[in-house]
């Protein structure tokens, strides 16, 4: 999952992929107040998946996506991307797994899991 948020917006976006490349896009300023995107305009995004190793002791995939950030809405069309700067993070949720797990790129500073925490969000830069 990748949480993303326009500096100095309350909205963010949240993306979802699986190992199946089925995706979730949706946006909103918390976990209950999310709208989630039309299938037509997910089934448009870039998605890749490699399994790289799935037997009944372990399952691990890679996805690559490429997620254009002016149809998300977190950038104008023809804002140069060295002016932008978003806030965010990267979680691997395994929630529904035999042995449930939780893992972010960034630290959240929550006691349980909790990815729809926009104060815990990180800096993301750009380069033109």
């Amino acid at each position: 999952e990748i949480f993303l948020q326009r500096e100095g917006q309350d909205e963010y976006v949240n993306v979802e992929c699986s190992a199946s490349t089925k995706m979730l896009v949706a946006r909103g300023t918390n976990r209950e107040d999310r709208e989630r995107w039309p299938i037509d305009f997910i089934d448009k995004i870039p998605c890749s998946v490699t399994i790289l190793e799935n037997s009944t002791a372990k399952s691990r995939w890679k996805a690559e996506i490429a997620l254009d950030l002016v149809a998300l809405g977190l950038v104008g069309a023809d804002e140069p991307m060295g002016e932008v700067v978003l806030r965010g993070n990267l979680y691997k949720c395994g929630d529904k797994l035999k042995e449930p797990h939780y893992l972010a790129a960034f630290p959240i500073g929550t006691l349980k899991p909790d990815f729809h925490r926009p104060e815990f969000f990180v800096r993301f830069s750009f380069e033109d």
